[in-house]
């Protein structure tokens, strides 16, 4: 089912305002009033909500499009397979690729239908879905960049659409007009130019395109509200204290075969497990891109094997990251390839003096 599109925002103030502006005072009429409908609903998917969990699913149950503004670690994700084992419609699930390996396991392990592709993937898509979702939709907010362009058709097709992010637009209010775009264009408008125009305060003395601030940003927000839901860590009182959250990457070869034979061939040298207490050590160090070895003349050997999924994987990772990161490893080979992956970092060891330990931790 195809979403009726407006051409320009006088057609979307005409035919477009009058119908969200009802969704939206009925929708904050209920809330206020503690009227929100209950989904008289089982539960199907096979674990423990959330109160902020089930609360997220009453108030996208209902909608065809809506996001949900969920900070890293509240749940966001299992909201998202609950709303697709409830409407069991053909869904995909776009996410970066760092994740893409974790709702794979996720689906498997409740038993939800539905594809996974990551962003740089999207080009492989040759169906129609009814229903898609976005993870870390802020990835989609250059409404110009082709992966935001396969996304937004395939939105035109679904009859359902939904975005997960746990950081919408930071400072930049203009980054929710990508995300929106794809929910529904009538929101706020077809046109990236058309927003700018109505919300944006534009720099007349730069050559370029350069936004000074905003106007009329209680409908902004308004607009984002209507078709949204906020969780932030700090205001959930029933999270756990630490949510931890597991990233698997595919295994090298070497990793296998080592795992598997206790014998690897590297430069033409044969490394060999000499009792099994040591294989434990001997696969982490795989694991980390390198391994090391005595030889018949007692004389230790460093082969390099670098973990390029394994880098990759950090480097995604990182790219959905704002702010300063700590990463511990537990091999100074891991911090010479992430050094060297990532450029100038600050590296805390042993061999880091207190003075410079200090200066660096500020």
């Amino acid at each position: 089912m195809k979403r009726k599109m407006y051409l320009d925002w006088k057609e979307y103030e005409k035919n477009g305002t009058s119908e969200h502006e009802e969704i939206h005072r009925a929708w904050v009429s209920s809330i206020k009033k503690g009227k929100i409908p209950l989904i008289d609903y089982k539960q199907k998917i096979n674990t423990t909500l959330y109160d902020h969990q089930i609360e997220a699913i009453r108030r996208a149950f209902y909608r065809k499009e809506f996001a949900l503004f969920m900070e890293q670690g509240t749940g966001k994700t299992y909201c998202a397979l609950e709303l697709i084992l409830q409407r069991q419609v053909k869904t995909l699930v776009v996410c970066p690729k760092a994740v893409k390996f974790t709702w794979e396991r996720e689906i498997e392990k409740f038993g939800v239908d539905a594809d996974v592709i990551n962003f740089r993937s999207l080009h492989k898509v040759t169906e129609d879905y009814d229903f898609v979702v976005v993870d870390e939709s802020q990835k989609i907010k250059n409404p110009f960049s082709k992966q935001s362009k396969k996304i937004q058709k395939l939105g035109e097709k679904a009859t359902y659409r939904l975005i997960l992010t746990g950081t919408p637009y930071g400072n930049k209010l203009l980054d929710i007009f990508g995300q929106y775009l794809f929910l529904n264009p009538r929101i706020f408008g077809l046109y990236k130019k058309d927003f700018l125009n109505r919300y944006c305060v534009m720099n007349p003395f730069t050559p370029f395109p350069k936004i000074d601030g905003y106007k009329r940003v209680g409908e902004i927000k308004k607009k984002i509200s209507a078709f949204s839901y906020v969780v932030k860590k700090k205001d959930v009182l029933d999270l756990p204290g630490i949510a931890d959250e597991y990233i698997y990457v595919p295994q090298s070869k070497e990793y296998k075969e080592f795992k598997k034979k206790n014998v690897l061939v590297l430069e033409d040298t044969t490394v060999s497990l000499e009792h099994k207490l040591q294989l434990s050590n001997k696969l982490q160090q795989l694991c980390s891109g390198f391994l090391l070895h005595t030889n018949d003349m007692e004389e230790k050997e460093t082969f390099h094997i670098k973990p390029k999924k394994k880098l990759q994987t950090l480097k995604n990772l990182l790219e959905d990251i704002e702010g300063k990161v700590v990463i511990f490893t537990k091999f100074q080979q891991s911090v010479k390839d992430i050094e060297g992956m990532l450029g100038e970092c600050y590296i805390l060891d042993g061999s880091t003096k207190d003075a410079d330990r200090y200066r660096r931790a500020l």
